[in-house]
């Protein structure tokens, strides 16, 4: 089941994450709760991909560019709106 309503709020999340407006652990308190199984895989890779033992901000200018090109490819895509 696609939960538009969810990945439209998943989609805000990853934006705000990326442009290191919320920290990692902030993205994952306000993560939305759904059975929409995408959102769990994002949920997984993002988890994945950041330090959940501290909390931090993205930094983009020291983040590597295959990670944000994973994000782009993998992650934005699954959460965009409509």
């Amino acid at each position: 089941m696609i939960d538009r309503a969810a990945r439209n709020v998943a989609a805000d999340l990853i934006e705000r994450f990326v442009r290191s407006d919320i920290s990692n652990d902030e993205l994952s308190d306000a993560w939305p709760r759904s059975e929409d199984l995408a959102l769990g895989q994002i949920a997984y890779h993002l988890e994945a991909t950041t330090d959940d033992m501290s909390e931090r901000r993205l930094d983009v200018e020291r983040t590597s560019p295959q990670l944000i090109e994973l994000y782009e490819r993998t992650v934005f895509p699954l959460c965009q709106r409509g």
